[in-house]
């Protein structure tokens, strides 16, 4: 992953399962920037405030990481925790710029 992407259709994001070079940095300021609109909207507050970039490598040697890319550029994320049971999603999360334009629902 090189960079965040400014704008991009979504014909043009590409959905990748557990990619092999992550920028664990830029997940971190994706999920930052996404979820920046729900401080001090929600109570209790997002579990992102206890993460880095480690604890984000760390959650996806756990579970399913999901990215969406636009070229090179990072637009959109989802961990994903699959069972014989359920399928539990966290950290759907999609660049503002590109929010409303259908990508988590790829």
């Amino acid at each position: 992953m090189k960079n965040l992407v400014c704008c991009a259709t979504v014909d043009k994001v590409e959905i990748v399962q557990n990619p092999e070079n992550v920028d664990w940095l830029l997940l971190f300021d994706l999920l930052q920037q996404s979820f920046s609109n729900m401080n001090g909207r929600i109570n209790p507050p997002s579990s992102l405030h206890k993460m880095n970039a480690q604890t984000l490598r760390n959650k996806a040697s756990e579970e399913e990481l999901f990215v969406a890319m636009a070229g090179e550029g990072l637009v959109g994320c989802m961990f994903c925790r699959i069972s014989s049971d359920f399928m539990y999603i966290g950290k759907l999360a999609t660049l503002p710029s590109h929010q409303g334009h259908g990508i988590g629902r790829r």
